[in-house]
Formats: structure tokens, sequence, C-alpha cells
């Protein structure tokens, strides 16, 4: 498949709908994951939010780490069976939640693509 046909739109709604049903009405303001997957999500959500690059605050010196606890976050990946990112282990309390196939736009017979997802739910105040 080509760039274009990478499911930006799907996985923004999934990704907004996973928050929006987990996050008690708090903005979501991160995503982190590979750049590409995160990036998109962010792109294609209405308020764009921040990324956090490969879940990695050395790459993303725009986030300030303590605002993710409070604020929370949500991480994506290509789930390819590789097993989890490494980087889920630097934020304590991450939940991992079930990885969905999202079809490529354009490409019904393409095998679709599926995306890990993980929150780190907001701070209830």
């Amino acid at each position: 498949p080509s760039k274009t046909q990478f499911p930006g739109h799907a996985l923004a709604k999934a990704v907004q709908d996973i928050w929006d049903g987990q996050s008690h009405g708090a903005p979501l303001d991160i995503i982190g994951g590979p750049i590409y997957v995160a990036g998109n999500a962010a792109f294609y959500l209405d308020h764009r939010p921040h990324v956090l690059i490969d879940g990695d605050l050395k790459q993303s010196p725009w986030i300030d780490g303590n605002a993710i606890a409070p604020k929370g976050m949500m991480l994506v990946w290509l789930d390819e069976g590789q097993g989890l990112p490494d980087y889920l282990a630097n934020f304590p309390g991450v939940e991992i939640l079930e990885s969905r196939d999202l079809p490529f736009d354009g490409a019904p017979s393409l095998k679709p693509l599926r995306i890990g997802f993980a929150i780190v739910h907001p701070a209830v105040i």
C-alpha cells in the first residue's frame, strides 16, 4: 500500500473513541508511539495533540514529563507480533488495551493494519 492509503482517519477515530470511553472527560493532549503512527493519529484529530515520539521524552522536548501523569496519554504502535514496545515500561500504571485491525483506505483486498493501543489514565481530580 502507499502512504496515502494509511488509515489515519480510522486510527484517529479509534484513539478518540478509546480515550473518550476511559478518560473521565479529560482532553487528549498527548499521543505516544512511532512518529508515523502517533503522528497520523494526532494529525487527523481536530485538536492536534502533542506527539511523544517513540514514547521517548528525549526525542520530544516539547512535552513536560511531569504533565503525563495528571493529563494522561494514549499510546499506539503497529502490532505485527513483535510484542509490546519497550517504552511502555517507562509509564507507571499504563494499561494495555486490545489491538484493533484497521483497513487501508481504498484497498479492501489488503490485510488490515493491526494497531496496538495503551492508555495512561489521567489523574481524576
